[in-house]
């Protein structure tokens, strides 16, 4: 994969004897990424998911998520609560290159 990435990221753990509150930002800037690299393999072949060029933003944060020994696998299996999911933001945005319009 080809292309610029510009972001910062900042984060911030509290912890108690039970439980860690996680607080993040992360911000980035994509120019120019060729995605072209970005494949899928099916039935032993590969194909590109996008043959392209595109720009973009990638934000996310989290405001006090509580992390402890059980968030993980309760992460992983969908089932956080209301109340935790609404401390997770995520935001994309997408858009195709002007240098773009140079590729075959």
């Amino acid at each position: 994969m080809f292309g610029g990435i510009d972001g910062g990221l900042e984060f911030s753990l509290a912890t108690s004897r039970a439980n860690a509150a996680l607080d993040t930002r992360l911000n980035l800037d994509l120019r120019g990424i060729q995605a072209g690299a970005i494949r899928t393999s099916r039935d032993g072949s590969q194909s590109p998911i996008v043959e392209d060029e595109f720009d973009g933003k990638v934000s996310l944060r989290v405001d006090g998520l509580t992390m402890d020994r059980d968030t993980l696998p309760v992460l992983l299996a969908g089932k956080l609560s209301r109340n935790e999911i609404e401390k997770i933001g995520i935001s994309i945005h997408m858009n195709r290159s002007p240098e773009a319009v140079r590729l075959p």
